[in-house]
């Protein structure tokens, strides 16, 4: 398969040459990210305050080949529109990968997420497309880390291709840290799942009295009442199985709409 592997981190990152390095076995790939950093930027695009610069790397080599490969000064939504639409319009790919992205998206997470961002303009454009994260690490992950999860990649690239051609769908894949493939104990299918909130503000006082708020991480946990639990939750998750998650970006409320559309024959009040 032609695969486009994008990231939110840098084209040095482990996540990205690990990752791109292993697809490379089976498939031929093409990859992009954002020039630094871009995390929970959701689908935000660069509308008029500044162009979206980016230049295509001449010497970036994985395994001894030479793979193309784009840096992009812009949101990641600029970055996968312009793949898709410009640079990759005429050979496009038959797989969008956004990953292996240093940190989960998990929840309502999903909303804010970059990785899910650049997912979706994959969606929009007809492409099929799945996003793949393992828990956060400051500094980064080591080779070690990411061969388990993107072996699992490569050996189920194919079928997540053939279900990436629903219209409007996507997977989002969450990867534990393991030690070796085999200690992966399975995967399985959930919801989204309801987390409790994915930070904390610490309150300071800068030099000149002006408070501010510091964001910090913080351990996530089902949150409590949820009354339906997914087929496969972070429960599962901790306990070394991959979760993958199908989701739409239709957010349409289906079920409202006979009741709204009943509501509307009775005239506006």
């Amino acid at each position: 398969m032609n695969i486009l592997i994008t990231n939110v981190s840098n084209l040095e990152s482990n996540e990205m040459r690990v990752f791109a390095t292993i697809l490379m076995k089976r498939h031929h790939v093409t990859v992009a990210s954002t020039a630094v950093a871009e995390h929970q930027r959701g689908s935000a695009f660069s509308f008029g305050s500044s162009p979206v610069k980016f230049k295509k790397i001449g010497n970036y080599e994985l395994a001894g080949e030479l793979v193309d490969a784009y840096k992009f000064y812009g949101t990641p939504a600029d970055t996968m529109s312009i793949m898709l639409n410009e640079v990759m319009k005429e050979n496009r790919p038959d797989l969008v990968i956004c990953g292996i992205n240093n940190g989960l998206t998990l929840g309502t997470d999903t909303f804010c997420s970059s990785n899910i961002g650049m997912v979706m303009q994959a969606v929009f454009a007809g492409i099929p497309a799945i996003a793949v994260a393992v828990p956060i690490k400051l500094g980064g992950h080591s080779i070690a880390d990411l061969i388990p999860p993107a072996t699992f990649i490569l050996n189920n690239a194919e079928a997540f291709k053939k279900i990436g051609k629903i219209p409007n769908t996507f997977i989002n894949i969450s990867c534990p840290l393991v030690p070796r493939f085999e200690d992966y104990r399975g995967y399985g299918v959930g919801s989204m799942d309801r987390l409790t909130p994915m930070t904390t503000y610490r309150e300071g006082t800068d030099p000149n009295g002006e408070k501010y708020f510091w964001t910090e991480f913080t351990e996530r946990k089902t949150a409590e009442g949820k009354k339906n639990e997914p087929a496969m939750g972070l429960s599962y998750f901790e306990k070394n199985y991959i979760i993958v998650t199908p989701l739409t970006v239709d957010a349409t409320d289906y079920r409202q709409i006979a009741k709204l559309t009943e509501k509307n024959k009775k005239g506006v009040r």
